[in-house]
């Protein structure tokens, strides 16, 4: 088969898949006009050379789905817009949820990917979206993937909020229990330690990963408004958001984001993950090795999702230690692929002690993390990365 052979169907057509490429839809073919009424035209196009919307989306649970009132729950909830993408041009923001595309609807076995597949770049097409729970409709005229991805920001230029997980959250409850970081927007807004976000921004929050997207999607010096829950009353707090170098302003950012790898790029590691384990703190001793499946099957019982020993998150130059200056955990790796991020500790008992998400990240990851302080003990760490993942435990003993 000629991979510019055209087909002329007056009938519904069977979209098949093989090794090479996709049979799609072309509403826009050159020659439509010697088609009969309600005939389309067919191209056959090469693997890669489908539509591009221009988002980053996942899949919600059912139960989240009715929270949000989706009565599709196979739609694709967006938690980023590229730009200069068509999705951009539409209007589509964080926290839509799409649920089909012209006549085409999301079910079970065919979810948003497949539906584009069907298109080609420069096609237009409707899309059917919810956002703040009412269904809406956009124009789009769909694109090509970009040759290149999207820059990322680096600490200093990435918004903030200082909040993380509590520990032992009650389920069943509307919002999300938080914890406040010092110095952080979240705790100079009043936030406190208990609190539930309930909507940031005018989004519902119904898990975490709401929490992540919403600051995601947030520039440095924009007001973040939230609404929480405390003692079963409601309230409300904004202020303009502060970075994380702002946050936690005596880290050092002078490393930049995304460094190649190199002689400048080994000069910012202490050493290798192939290098002694035991690194000496001012006074403490902070040894990384991995977890056991034991260990991470303990810590599994007490925290959704778990925390996996399969190390198989690709990195270089896994790092930890801590200054002259302080007992803070410093932490570094290089991260070579773009992918929703996350860091968390756990400690001996298996309780989460401190998360914080990136977002759509790669490069060179650095944080510092206060838990030294309280001397000898057992952490468990690991960075994440979608499905993969990179976990340590980390033992820290006295001289």
């Amino acid at each position: 088969m000629k991979t510019d052979m055209k087909y002329i169907c007056t009938s519904l057509a069977i979209l098949a898949f093989t090794a090479n490429g996709w049979l799609i839809q072309q509403a826009a073919a050159q020659d439509t006009s010697k088609l009969s009424a309600g005939a389309k035209a067919y191209f056959w196009v090469e693997e890669g050379e489908y539509a591009f919307l221009g988002i980053y989306s996942e899949q919600v649970s059912k139960d989240k789905a009715k929270k949000l009132g989706f009565d599709n729950q196979y739609g694709s909830y967006v938690s980023r817009v590229v730009n200069n993408s068509a999705a951009e041009r539409a209007g589509l923001q964080a926290f839509d949820y799409i649920f089909g595309v012209d006549e085409y609807r999301t079910a079970e076995g065919q979810d948003l990917t497949q539906i584009l597949r069907r298109y080609a770049p420069n096609q237009r097409a409707v899309i059917h979206f919810i956002r703040q729970r009412e269904k809406r409709k956009a124009n789009v005229v769909l694109g090509r993937r970009p040759s290149e991805g999207q820059p990322q920001r680096s600490e200093c230029e990435r918004a903030f909020l200082g909040v993380s997980p509590e520990g032992l959250d009650v389920g069943g409850l509307e919002g999300v229990a938080i914890t406040t970081i010092s110095n952080s927007t979240a705790e100079s807004m009043g936030l406190k330690d208990g609190d539930r976000i309930t909507s940031i921004n005018g989004h519902d929050i119904i898990d975490w990963r709401d929490i992540a997207i919403a600051i995601d999607n947030m520039e440095v010096g924009q007001t973040i408004e939230v609404k929480y829950q405390r003692d079963g009353k409601s309230r409300k707090g904004s202020r303009p958001i502060k970075s994380h170098c702002e946050t936690k302003a005596e880290s050092q950012w002078e490393v930049p984001v995304a460094p190649e790898p190199g002689d400048w790029f080994n000069r910012h590691f202490k050493s290798d993950e192939k290098a002694p384990s035991g690194i000496k703190g001012p006074g403490l001793s902070i040894k990384a090795e991995n977890l056991t499946k034991e260990e991470a099957s303990r810590i599994g019982q007490s925290n959704k999702p778990g925390i996996g020993a399969e190390n198989n998150l690709p990195h270089t130059g896994l790092t930890f230690y801590s200054d002259n200056s302080s007992n803070k955990l410093h932490i570094k790796c290089y991260l070579p692929e773009t992918a929703d991020t996350g860091l968390r500790i756990f400690n001996a008992s298996g309780r989460l002690v401190y998360h914080y998400s990136l977002g759509q990240f790669s490069g060179l990851f650095s944080d510092e993390v206060d838990i030294l302080q309280n001397g000898d003990g057992i952490y468990y760490l690991e960075i994440r990365q979608g499905k993969r993942a990179v976990s340590k435990k980390i033992t820290v003993s006295g001289p």
